[in-house]
């Protein structure tokens, strides 16, 4: 990607970040000016950033003890949402 246009991105990311989420998608049609490449490729990012804010604001100690509390015991060939337990660890 040119560099030029990579920088622009930034700029229009972070600037978004600023925003209310309810204002950033009229700014970025005023500021992107019809590009419509753009502004999908910003709004890709703030889709990320927004997915990654709501994971990181559920804090890992309260998943655990979520986990924790049920009294599962997870064994071989078991899942655990998409993933298989193989084996043991440690």
């Amino acid at each position: 990607m040119d560099p030029h246009r990579w920088q622009r991105i930034e700029q229009l990311y972070h600037s978004a970040l600023e925003l209310k989420t309810t204002e950033r998608e009229g700014y970025l049609i005023d500021a992107c000016h019809g590009d419509a490449d753009l502004y999908r490729e910003v709004e890709s990012l703030l889709g990320r950033s927004v997915s990654t804010a709501a994971m990181i604001d559920r804090s890992a100690w309260a998943a655990a003890d979520n986990l924790a509390s049920t009294q599962t015991i997870l064994k071989a060939r078991d899942m655990l949402g998409p993933y298989e337990i193989v084996g043991l660890l440690g």
